[in-house]
């Protein structure tokens, strides 16, 4: 299986966009009228894709509020 690229996630385009390239990496956005995404591009392998507000499934909302619940209450016990 070969893994064509990797989804990253955010509330604010432009600021992960300039986080990124504050990183080194060379970003673009994906279109130039109003973008919902930007690209990094990498000589091989898969590229990662910055996708503004994107959409998740309830699996996944489960899984990170599961997570974030149980790390919640380890701490709670420390």
């Amino acid at each position: 299986m070969k893994v064509s690229h990797v989804l990253y996630k955010t509330n604010n385009l432009k600021t992960s966009f300039t986080a990124f390239e504050k990183l080194g990496f060379n970003v673009e956005y994906g279109s130039i009228k109003k973008p919902h995404n930007a690209l990094i591009y990498f000589s091989h392998g898969p590229y990662i894709e910055i996708l503004e507000k994107a959409p998740i499934s309830r699996l996944i909302k489960l899984i990170s509020v599961s997570y974030t619940h149980l790390r919640a209450h380890e701490t709670s016990l420390h």
